[in-house]
């Protein structure tokens, strides 16, 4: 059995520094690469001889390593892969009745951040996320292909964690020792196609950690204050974005967008938030069919100040019977003439007096 003096793992989680959950409450460990289930105190043996220490030297692009011989690694993960601990029961099943000869890919936790990768940790039993600090990304690697099979080769260490007789089966390892975080993320990207798509929201949100397009990082604000995408997309843009659009904004291209509109657009957001605000009104703020509306209403004008204005004035003169109204607002269940967005349309106009 191999000893190890300078770490100590329990439960599953390697203490590296602190680890910020989503919730901003105390600091949290992140788990370390294969060691799950049982407390290790720093110093102790490992239970079974089949596991091995990593030996803190940093891995080489030249090297197969096996992922038994490497407990205590520091390895984050992408918070946009979600599919891994769905994936553990299967891959575990095939690693035991045939082997795993696929190897795992790590990268550089650094690189990865800077290619726009949200990094941490999704807890499995609890399914609580996460978040890494930057002193554990700056030490860490993170786990770029073989999300599945190392969620099924952590079950396999768990019952060799608790079984010294047990011979759980094994994964190769290679690391990419490249920097270019372009490069690596149109690597996860294609990777992940057939597990996970990476869908328009993933793409733009790393442009804005990358590119800085300041339309862009309008849009991930209003993400982040739980605004619709699409509704975030006619503010930050001036309309709903084609794949095109995506694309280009993603590989760091500029796209045409109306700023006197997105302006106006912005501005009427900003009234939309001191009058409806609460609980009751969050789906009509943060919702599409008032973001349509306001930029329909401003794109056919010729005076957008003019409408702006008469907007402005009318929203914040509403009366409790209208907010009421927009707070009730209902389809008709089958009636594609009377949907949800379309009453509220209705009662949109009625507000600004048309």
């Amino acid at each position: 059995m191999q000893q190890r003096n300078d770490l100590e793992i329990e439960n599953g989680f390697t203490l590296q520094g602190n680890a910020t959950p989503d919730s901003n409450c105390s600091a949290q460990p992140v788990q370390a690469e294969g060691c799950i289930g049982r407390r290790v105190s720093g110093g102790a043996n490992l239970p079974n001889p089949k596991l091995g220490w990593w030996d803190g030297k940093p891995l080489q692009s030249t090297t197969v390593y096996y992922r038994n011989q490497l407990i205590g690694l520091p390895v984050l993960y992408i918070k946009e892969n979600r599919n891994d601990i769905d994936r553990a029961s299967y891959w575990q099943e095939v690693g035991k009745n045939v082997g795993i000869a696929q190897p795992i890919k790590l990268a550089s936790a650094r690189v990865a951040e800077a290619a726009g990768f949200s990094l941490g940790y999704k807890d499995p039993k609890t399914g609580r996320w996460y978040q890494a600090a930057d002193d554990q990304i700056a030490k860490s690697y993170v786990l770029i292909d073989g999300y599945g099979r190392s969620a099924g080769h952590n079950l396999e260490l768990e019952k060799a964690m608790s079984d010294p007789d047990y011979e759980p089966f094994d994964i190769p390892v290679l690391v990419d020792d490249g920097q270019d975080p372009d490069l690596l993320r149109a690597q996860f990207i294609s990777i992940n196609q057939d597990v996970k798509k990476t869908n328009r929201c993933d793409l733009l949100r790393y442009a804005d950690k990358t590119k800085r397009d300041p339309n862009t990082i309008f849009y991930d604000g209003l993400l982040k204050e739980n605004f619709v995408s699409k509704a975030a997309q006619n503010y930050a843009y001036g309309r709903e974005l084609r794949t095109k659009d995506i694309k280009d904004i993603s590989s760091g291209k500029t796209i045409s967008v109306d700023t006197e509109l997105t302006g106006a657009m912005q501005q009427s957001l900003e009234v939309y938030k001191k009058v409806l605000f609460g609980s009751g009104s969050a789906k009509i703020l943060k919702g599409v069919p008032l973001a349509a509306w306001t930029r329909d209403k401003l794109r056919t004008t010729i005076d957008k100040a003019g409408m702006l204005e008469k907007i402005s004035v009318k929203f914040k003169n509403m009366t409790a019977m209208q907010l009421a109204q927009l707070q009730e607002a209902r389809g008709v269940k089958g009636d594609k003439t009377q949907t949800t967005e379309i009453v509220l349309r209705r009662i949109f106009d009625e507000i600004l007096g048309e």
